[in-house]
């Protein structure tokens, strides 16, 4: 399908059958006052919103900016459907239609995200920077990611490379003056025809914040180092993309309120450090193309409470997804497989979570089918195995050897009416293994003793989600309604006991069940492209 967009113009699409090596195609375009969206990275499809099944929401962070925020990420809440646990902290995450922590999977560089997030104090720890887009899919996106995609995807699109031949750069400064909060930056790009490459580098320093009354909430403040490169050699059709992530981060941990701020930031804190390295290939032959895309990353999370780590754990974990495209007159077929290792290991005084090693292996199919003109249906089944293997210790004197069973699916159909109106109907079932912290927690996190349950069950949910869109040229409405029956759902409960003067909760499970709407309305009037007017209900 040849497809061509050029700002101010209608898109041109055409179905191509490529049987010579040159082929003349002439194209005229229409003139059009409103662009469409760009395509989406998060699914495998690779298309624009409008002839996707699933809804995506998209905010490019180019936008975002604009809004004055310091990191793209903590404008996650304007998308309906999403908010943050705490605005603008650094332990701010998201929530999708009620569900966070483990039930929202997270994609940096292409690759699976993991930071311990099942924490309440456990946040994204990451950089907005160095990020095109931010692309949100809410419900179970278990068929596409796995495990943990439950309750949705945030997919962090990486900026692309520069123009070929050319050398760019530029730098970046913010300043947020309630907690004097100095953000900024600066990257380069370059390269050629067949081989670019790119380098960001970012700095935060922030100090204790301000609240009403003149008082100043005591080590709130966080400081952060962020580094950002990569490399793409291309030759033809096919591609091969290295890139690299270093974080730093120290997080203040609150202690009360004062009237003196500092930026000093004190103990208790977090001490965290990640590495991210991923390398994402293309092959494409004849009418068909592999992906491959395989990543290691290190996150070590420390609690410091005096002057070594009290609680301290190092993650190491191991990715490779593999997917094959291939195409059937007007359907899109994929087959892949993925595979998860990580490695959970000790290193403070205290082992909330024992040493363990944990496993997923992966087979899915998916389709996407044309049916007549304005019809489009997609379907898809995928099975996993889990494995945990935990190690007994001093806080941990009871092993773990678990292998769970799982299987999901879904099931979607979109209505087109002229590209002015859109109806998509779509069901699904997704599943979450329990984590390391649900199964095996022994001691005290946060102000609170945490027991965990060797015996739960995986989470299984059913979500059904209608949404209706509608566009013209300077007016865009959307409506979803959805209803979440989870199976089995993971929580923490008090046990009504006290252990050194601390409460103790204990995980249990329970079936659950959500609903909900999301209303939004963007006005665009034109010739004057800088106003937008966007307002929602949830």
């Amino acid at each position: 399908t040849l497809v061509v967009t050029m700002m101010g113009y209608k898109t041109y699409r055409k179905k191509l059958k490529l049987d010579t090596s040159a082929v003349f195609i002439p194209v005229l375009l229409q003139e059009k006052v409103f662009n469409l969206s760009e395509v989406l990275i998060s699914t495998p499809f690779a298309k624009l919103q409008k002839d996707n099944v699933m809804k995506v929401s998209v905010r490019l962070s180019a936008d975002l900016y604009k809004k004055g925020t310091a990191n793209t990420l903590h404008a996650l809440d304007e998308i309906p459907g999403v908010r943050l646990t705490i605005p603008s902290s650094p332990f701010s995450k998201p929530v999708i239609r009620g569900l966070s922590g483990n039930r929202v999977l997270m994609y940096s560089q292409n690759i699976r995200y993991e930071n311990y997030q099942f924490g309440g104090k456990h946040g994204m720890d990451m950089s907005g920077e160095g990020t095109r887009s931010i692309e949100v899919i809410k419900g179970p996106a278990s068929l596409l990611y796995g495990s943990d995609a439950l309750g949705g995807i945030v997919y962090l699109v990486p900026e692309p490379f520069g123009p070929t031949g050319k050398t760019v750069g530029g730098i970046y400064i913010h300043e947020a003056l309630n907690n004097h909060h100095f953000h900024g930056g600066g990257y380069i790009k370059s390269g050629n025809k067949n081989l670019k490459y790119l380098a960001r580098f970012t700095f935060d320093n922030a100090g204790d914040y301000r609240i009403p009354g003149n008082a100043y909430v005591l080590n709130s403040g966080f400081r952060s180092l962020d580094f950002k490169s990569g490399m793409k050699f291309s030759r033809k059709k096919n591609y091969w993309e290295l890139r690299y992530n270093y974080h730093s981060r120290k997080n203040g941990i609150y202690t009360g309120t004062g009237s003196v701020p500092s930026k000093q930031i004190n103990t208790p804190y977090q001490d965290i450090q990640s590495h991210i390295v991923s390398l994402s290939t293309r092959i494409s032959k004849h009418h068909s193309r592999w992906d491959i895309k395989t990543g290691y990353t290190r996150f070590d999370r420390a609690l410091v409470k005096e002057i070594n780590p009290f609680i301290g754990m190092k993650l190491h974990n191991f990715s490779f997804d593999v997917k094959k495209h291939f195409n059937r007159g007007n359907s899109h077929w994929i087959a892949g497989s993925q595979l998860y290792l990580k490695q959970n290991k000790n290193y403070g005084f205290q082992h909330l979570l024992p040493d363990a090693y944990i496993g997923s292996f992966a087979l899915f199919g998916t389709v996407q089918r044309e049916i007549k003109e304005n019809w489009s249906l997609q379907a898809g089944v995928r099975g996993d195995v889990n494995r945990i293997i935990t190690r007994a210790g001093k806080d941990h004197p009871q092993a773990v050897n678990k292998t769970l069973l799982s299987s999901s699916g879904s099931l979607g159909v979109k209505r087109n009416f002229q590209d002015k109106w859109f109806l998509r109907l779509n069901i699904a079932k997704g599943f979450r293994a329990p984590n390391l912290a649900e199964l095996t927690s022994q001691g005290q996190h946060a102000a609170r003793i945490e027991l965990g349950n060797p015996s739960l069950k995986n989470e299984s949910n059913y979500q059904i989600d209608f949404n209706a869109e509608g566009k013209s040229s300077h007016f865009e409405i959307s409506t979803e309604f959805y209803t979440n029956y989870i199976k089995n759902y993971i929580y923490l409960q008090p046990t009504g006991q006290w252990e050194n003067g601390l409460p103790v909760y204990a995980y249990t499970q329970d079936d659950a069940l959500l609903w909900g709407n999301e209303t939004a309305l963007h006005f665009h009037p034109h010739p004057w492209d800088f106003l937008h007017i966007e307002a929602s209900f949830e």
